[in-house]
């Protein structure tokens, strides 16, 4: 069985941030994939279960850790779960707050949005072997509320503006190119030269395919399960794509391209002590999976 995943990345926003946070908590377990239509999903076990913020998971590329932000005495860091050693650890510790932890496409650097203290939303790497050297991406970047690697030079962002607009940025020549506008806060790269993400068109939300180069030719895929419906992964299992998402307590998916447009559960967490699922992350060897739920 041929299985791929597409990574899809978050990034909590806004300057107000201590105002507005909720408690929640990260959850994990395992996923045993039969076949597209059945993966079997363990029960999830409450990773963090502590009184305040800790949210946007995100699994490195060695499939053994867990990265995710979290809110301790008003101070967002980025923490560490290693599944190997079974141990958190403190990644980021600074005067700023630090959210959304990816890697970089080398993989040498755990990238963040950091809340400057002059309040400016920007992005910064921070080097896997010493996490104490870090370094701003790109100066010209800020009001940064979410973001995706599409290359080792190239990614993508979405700018806190009304309506939040989503943005090209070339890291080499600092120019940025605006691809779409009331985008949702995940997106990721797709095929060489083109986005999945959701939009809301005539007052709904809707997952679709939006191309880096000619911005008019979006294609609409399916709609969203609900408005709330906007944290996704990609996946491909012997040559189908799927896209996986929350509704509510449940995880469900969509072939990309069937002409059924419908969603199908895959998971179902309504007996555990589960709220409603908010991000979800999926390990690249699709043996995990983790996601955030309100306390």
């Amino acid at each position: 069985m041929k299985i791929q995943l597409y990574f899809s990345f978050f990034c909590i926003t806004l300057s107000s941030f201590a105002q507005k946070a909720v408690d929640t908590d990260v959850w994990v377990g395992r996923i045993t994939i039969l076949d597209a239509i059945n993966p079997v999903f363990s029960t999830p076990v409450n990773l963090t279960n502590r009184k305040g913020y800790d949210n946007q998971p995100f699994f490195a590329a060695d499939n053994q850790r867990l990265f995710y932000s979290t809110t301790i005495n008003n101070q967002n860091d980025i923490w560490v779960y290693d599944f190997t050693e079974n141990v958190n650890m403190h990644a980021t510790k600074t005067k700023e707050s630090e959210f959304s932890p990816k890697e970089t496409p080398d993989k040498r650097y755990i990238s963040t949005v950091r809340i400057d203290l002059d309040s400016v939303q920007r992005l910064w790497k921070y080097d896997q072997t010493d996490l104490t050297r870090k370094f701003e991406v790109d100066k010209s970047i800020d009001s940064i509320g979410y973001y995706t690697w599409i290359a080792h030079k190239s990614l993508a962002w979405f700018k806190i503006t009304e309506p939040p607009s989503l943005w090209l940025q070339d890291l080499d020549s600092k120019k940025s190119m605006l691809i779409a506008n009331n985008c949702g806060r995940t997106f990721l790269g797709y095929g060489n030269d083109s986005l999945i993400t959701t939009l809301i068109i005539d007052g709904k939300r809707v997952f679709a395919i939006v191309p880096l180069k000619n911005t008019n030719k979006i294609e609409y895929l399916i709609d969203s399960p609900d408005m709330n419906s906007q944290d996704f992964v990609v996946i491909a299992i012997n040559g189908k794509k799927y896209i996986w998402t929350s509704f509510g307590k449940k995880l469900v998916s969509y072939e990309i391209g069937s002409p059924e447009r419908k969603w199908n559960t895959i998971a179902d967490f309504t007996k555990y002590e589960i709220k409603t699922i908010n991000r979800l992350a999926i390990s690249k060897d699709l043996k995990r999976y983790a996601f955030s739920s309100e306390e």
